[in-house]
């Protein structure tokens, strides 16, 4: 068992959820799309709050930082965890995929923009649960997690997992 899989084993062991920020970038590096335009450099931090809001669930994708806050400890599982963080790099990857698709010295703005009015517009015509963006970026937690908790070697703790 490598060494980032072993720690990883002892940090769930004792501190439940919460994951080391190793494992979180060894699962960021693996699933995060490069973007066309570097400002949209992926970065991710841990907090509970972002721009005064506050963070739903264990996490959240912020287009206007290209960033995605984690909660440290929310209960739950590292299944859980892993889901969410997995949930918001798609939410990431949309917006990556979709400012591909704006000229080369896009602002900014333009670039936040393009996500912002497409994602919102989604929500103009249809509930969070039915919102395309949300529908796709659950399907590939839900197919990519087993895959990401191998990364940072966690056992599913489902059944035949």
């Amino acid at each position: 068992m490598s060494s980032l899989r072993t720690f990883v084993q002892i940090i769930v062991e004792r501190a439940g959820a919460l994951l080391p920020d190793e494992a979180i970038d060894a699962i960021v590096g693996k699933y995060a799309e490069t973007p066309k335009h570097p400002e949209m450099r992926l970065a991710w931090k841990w907090g509970s709050t972002h721009s005064g809001r506050r963070v739903p669930g264990w996490g959240a994708y912020v287009p206007d930082d290209f960033a995605i806050v984690m909660k440290r400890s929310k209960g739950g599982s590292p299944e859980d965890f892993v889901l969410t963080l997995l949930h918001e790099l798609e939410h990431y990857n949309q917006h990556v995929r979709m400012a591909d698709e704006l000229p080369q010295g896009a602002t900014r703005q333009e670039i936040v923009d393009v996500w912002t009015e497409s994602y919102g517009g989604e929500l103009n015509t249809s509930s969070y649960d039915d919102n395309m963006y949300e529908v796709s970026a659950e399907a590939f937690a839900q197919a990519e997690l087993e895959n990401a908790l191998q990364i940072v070697g966690i056992t599913p703790s489902w059944p035949n997992g």
